[in-house]
């Protein structure tokens, strides 16, 4: 099929009920556009306007307020010479407990472990990201705080 074919070009090509059932979703996936924007407009709105940190509605659930984060700017060099000193001082053991003697696999496995395209905050619980090191994020990274917004926190989700 070639990239240039236009929408309903390529809806005529397909058998009538699939032509059908892909037309149905591009027009639900235009309707999931709008509302997404739409929610994030009401989220943003409400979020400025909220004064507690959450609210409980009978039967609806919690709208809980929180704040993005606009920006992370994070110490690269720092993180990583720490990474570095935790692949020297530390026993480190891959996923299937498998200890690493060498040091220059230890300090790749920890620098790819902690980092990819960003640098990976984890839990220490789950040995993930910085956090499975015993490094802290919050000393190498500043945050720009973003604007308020509120969420529906179902009573499904609640009880997860």
């Amino acid at each position: 099929m070639s990239e240039s074919i236009e929408l309903s070009e390529f809806i005529a090509e397909q058998e009538e009920s699939d032509a059908k059932k892909y037309a149905r979703l591009v027009e639900i996936n235009e309707w999931i556009a709008a509302l997404k924007e739409e929610l994030s407009d009401l989220e943003t709105e409400l979020g400025a306007k909220q004064p507690k940190k959450w609210e409980d509605v009978p039967n609806i659930g919690r709208f809980e307020r929180y704040r993005t984060t606009a920006k992370t700017t994070w110490d690269d060099q720092r993180l990583r010479s720490q990474c570095i000193q935790a692949a020297r001082e530390q026993r480190i053991a891959t996923d299937d407990g498998e200890i690493i003697e060498d040091p220059v696999e230890r300090a790749v496995f920890v620098l790819s472990t902690a980092a990819a395209f960003t640098w990976r905050v984890g839990k220490v619980e789950e040995r993930t990201g910085l956090a499975a090191f015993g490094i802290d994020a919050d000393q190498y990274r500043e945050k720009e705080k973003g604007i308020l917004k509120v969420k529906l926190v179902s009573k499904a989700e609640e009880r997860q």
